[in-house]
C-alpha cells in the first residue's frame, strides 16, 4: 500500500465514523496523524504507524538501511563516510531525493 491509497482508505473510515479519533483508534494510530494523513498526504515516519498503515518501511538506496529522515544526507569528499563522522569533522554534506 502506498500514502496516497492509506489516505483514501482513512477518509473512506472518516464517512463512515464522522471522527478522526475513532478512525485512528481502528487503525491504531491518533486521530491527528489520521487527518494529516488522509487531508495532507502526510507520509510518516515512525516504523510502527507506517506498519499499522501496511506501509513499507523507508530504504536508503544506498546503503539499504532504514531511516526515519525524509532526506538522506551522505559526505560528499569521500562516499562510505558515515553520517555522524562527516558531521563531526563538519564535512560538506550532499542531499539525495
Amino acid at each position: 500500500m502506498n500514502i496516497l491509497s492509506a489516505g483514501r482508505v482513512l477518509r473512506k473510515s472518516h464517512e463512515k465514523t464522522h471522527s478522526w479519533d475513532k478512525t485512528g483508534k481502528a487503525f491504531n494510530i491518533t486521530g491527528g496523524m489520521a487527518f494529516r494523513i488522509a487531508i495532507n498526504g502526510y507520509d510518516p515516519a515512525n516504523p510502527q504507524t507506517r506498519k499499522a498503515l501496511g506501509l513499507g518501511l523507508r530504504i536508503c538506496p544506498k546503503c539499504k538501511k532504514h531511516f526515519l529522515k525524509s532526506v538522506i544526507r551522505v559526505a560528499t569528499p569521500k562516499i562510505g563516510t558515515p553520517g555522524w563522522l562527516a558531521y563531526y569533522l563538519k564535512l560538506p554534506f550532499k542531499e539525495i531525493k
